[in-house]
């Protein structure tokens, strides 16, 4: 792998993760974080 492969692997990484955590953050508050943890 390159050194650009890397960082391209990174920056979607991080954009995924600032994408999906005030989402999820967002889902757990509307519907309570046990079942969106899948705990019972």
């Amino acid at each position: 792998m390159s050194d650009a492969d890397i960082t391209w692997f990174l920056t979607v990484q991080t954009l995924a993760a600032a994408v999906c955590v005030p989402l999820l953050s967002q889902l757990g508050d509307m519907y309570g974080h046990r079942p969106m943890l899948g705990s019972r």
